[in-house]
């Protein structure tokens, strides 16, 4: 799984396009056939309208597919043979934050062969996980005054010891 040229994770903005690449590759003993693979893509941020596939896969709940009804080659996949699978989808351009969500995009790719999973290690490429980059700037201020010097406090200036005096 490749995601904008490269294999690491990394930052991602609102409304920016993710191109990924999914290439696969048998590198066994034996041709491979009847070869599913799938790229899952797990996150809030993702606008599914969005999404460019060359090689129309079935996309579903977080997930998009290809069978040999896609991309022909996958009815048989020689020895030392590869394809590589292209799309493009877009980070949601909402700027509206949940606390209380994940802002991240986890996404890996893996295969089945005749329908069959084969073990976790076998079916799972390297996961990329995309992080929303922020600009967000945060500036404290404790005031008696504000900038009209008008008094936003209350109590004495300076404190003194036993009387209460509050400030904004």
């Amino acid at each position: 799984m490749i995601l904008n040229g490269s294999r690491d994770s990394g930052g991602i903005d609102f409304g920016q396009t993710l191109n990924y690449s999914l290439v696969y590759a048998n590198k066994g003993e034996s041709e491979m056939k009847d070869v599913v693979i799938m790229a899952v893509l797990e996150g809030v941020l993702l606008d599914w309208t969005t999404l460019k596939d060359t090689n129309k896969g079935v996309a579903q709940t977080n997930s998009i597919t290809w069978s040999k009804a896609e991309i022909p080659g996958l009815a048989g996949v020689g020895v030392g043979q590869e394809g590589t699978s292209d799309f493009s989808i877009n980070v949601s351009s909402s700027t509206e934050i949940d606390i209380n969500k994940s802002y991240e995009i986890k996404s890996y790719a893996g295969f089945l062969l005749g329908g069959q999973k084969k073990s976790t290690d076998e079916m799972t490429s390297n996961t990329i996980v995309s992080k929303l980059n922020s600009d967000t700037n945060l500036k404290e201020q404790v005031k008696y005054f504000n900038d009209d010097n008008i008094a936003v406090g209350s109590g004495p200036l300076p404190p003194k010891v036993g009387q209460t005096t509050s400030f904004k």
